[in-house]
């Protein structure tokens, strides 16, 4: 069996790739949410944006 991959957060919100435009560093500073960037055209998921502590969570669980 597999070993899935942590849950690090349920709060997730989808946004279009114009999300981006508005990004300060005060906006990512404080960022909680994960963020699922998508094409609006089509709706293709195309990355995710994610605190920088959720990431080092991530990290510390594949042993990183």
């Amino acid at each position: 069996m597999a070993k899935q991959p942590p849950v690090i957060d349920e709060r997730i919100e989808f946004r279009g790739t114009s999300f981006l435009r508005g990004m300060t560093s005060e906006s990512l500073r404080e960022l909680r949410k994960v963020i699922v960037l998508q094409d609006g055209t089509g709706d293709e998921r195309l990355a995710v944006l994610i605190p920088y502590g959720h990431y080092m969570l991530l990290q510390k669980a594949a042993g990183s």
